[in-house]
């Protein structure tokens, strides 16, 4: 939705803290209208919730994941806000947008695909740069401090694995024993095998 910036786009990385944003108010103004989403984000790791998307697995391996996708999509926007906060000072802010990202990595937990898993760890890794990034840059309080440690040490991902390879091992051994439903299946590559 904005390919001129960063990190939801193709812009340049934001600068360092203490420098000039010259894309600030075109920053806001996207994350203005982003709102609604943060503030729910930001609502589900203040309760600490939990989902579980509705996924059609009668595909097999071409199974689409559309809830996979808009959660990294989330991360990036809660990844912008990070930067906007940790480029103003408001550091409580930075560790609440940290926050939000490993709750909404949290949230591809039960997912049983290897795909939601690596989104789910590459969501983290994102969370704990930031972190480490904003520990470097700022004087993070004690209160904030012990609110991100115990965030972290939430984070496992052997559970997660473990599933996701009992659900590719169930997919692909549905796929292997019926290889024709790949071309019967209205899947992404429907037309290539037409």
């Amino acid at each position: 939705a904005a390919p001129s910036l960063p990190i939801v786009g193709q812009g340049a990385d934001p600068p360092p803290r203490g420098q000039a944003w010259g894309q600030l108010a075109e920053v806001e103004k996207y994350l203005a209208v982003q709102q609604q989403a943060l503030d729910t984000f930001h609502e589900f790791a203040r309760r600490n919730g939990t989902a579980r998307y509705p996924v059609d697995f009668t595909p097999g391996v071409a199974t689409l994941l559309p809830e996979t996708q808009r959660t990294r999509e989330g991360s990036r926007a809660l990844s912008l806000q990070f930067h906007v906060h940790r480029h103003k000072g408001e550091i409580a802010g930075a560790i609440d947008c940290i926050i939000a990202q490993i709750a909404l990595a949290g949230a591809l937990e039960g997912e049983p695909t290897i795909v939601s898993q690596l989104v789910r760890i590459a969501i983290t890794g994102v969370a704990i740069e930031e972190a480490q990034q904003l520990v470097r840059e700022a004087h993070v309080s004690d209160a904030d401090l012990r609110r991100l440690q115990a965030q972290l040490r939430k984070v496992d991902s052997k559970v997660g694995l473990k599933n996701a390879l009992v659900g590719e091992r169930a997919i692909g051994y549905t796929t292997c024993l019926n290889p024709d439903q790949m071309a019967e299946l209205n899947g992404p590559n429907r037309g290539l095998a037409d």
